[in-house]
């Protein structure tokens, strides 16, 4: 894991290590018999007032570039879905992220119809709180509850794809993203959730299927055989 996620961030062995630890999941990603890629998940209750609400924390994440575009990322939230279906139909279930970059944050403006923040509707007040609540819990003294970022202390990532250029500005939700996140160029993160509800239940089933279909057209010189669930981050 470390041979592969030391090129794309400025983290220390040890500063690694450490998120595994605080990590309770881990979804891998197999060309074959080699890691291609992981995501780190953080799977817990949260209570806000009387409502017992479920989170499933993405981060850590990496897939080498040859990969990328494979919806793993889809993959392993319907892997979630699966394993903690009881939770989804009782309701009350999120997905979040801290995204310290625009494409973490358009992993929700892609794949999911409602997402928070967004520049198409006004974050509900309960939702509001609970990012706050989240942001407290993990983050201390470096959130920022009026933006809902987060401040780091280290530029983490290694990855110049990422890095927002004034084309990109054209895209509502990347303009959105740099507008809310002023700070993204020192690699500061912006705490994004969405429901894990019917609505963007479909709305991951028709993006998945959209992105598949190319792909069933032609045959991938290095497409990823499957994407594996980790039960544990040990």
């Amino acid at each position: 894991m470390w041979s592969i996620y030391k090129h794309f961030y400025h983290y220390p062995k040890s500063h690694f290590l450490s998120r595994i630890e605080s990590n309770t999941h881990y979804a891998f990603y197999f060309r074959g018999q080699d890691i291609v890629g992981f995501t780190g998940l953080r799977i817990n209750t949260i209570q806000q007032g009387r409502t017992s609400n479920l989170l499933m924390y993405f981060g850590q994440t990496i897939i080498q570039p040859a990969y990328r575009g494979n919806a793993l990322i889809l993959r392993t939230g319907f892997i979630l879905i699966r394993k903690f279906w009881k939770a989804f139909f009782r309701g009350k279930v999120y997905f979040w992220a801290d995204a310290i970059t625009y494409k973490a944050y358009l992993v929700f403006a892609r794949c999911l119809a409602t997402y928070y923040p967004s520049y198409q509707s006004k974050t509900p007040e309960t939702v509001s709180a609970l990012i706050d609540q989240l942001g407290q819990q993990y983050y201390g003294e470096n959130f920022n509850p009026a933006s809902g970022t987060v401040t780091k202390s280290v530029h983490y990532v290694n990855d110049r794809s990422v890095t927002i250029h004034e084309q990109d500005l054209q895209d509502p939700d990347i303009r959105f993203y740099a507008d809310t996140n002023q700070q993204h160029a020192k690699g500061h993160g912006l705490i994004t959730i969405a429901p894990a509800n019917v609505r963007n239940v479909l709305h991951m089933l028709s993006h998945f299927l959209r992105k598949q279909w190319p792909n069933r057209r032609k045959k991938l010189s290095a497409q990823p055989s499957n994407s594996r669930y980790a039960n544990s981050a040990h």
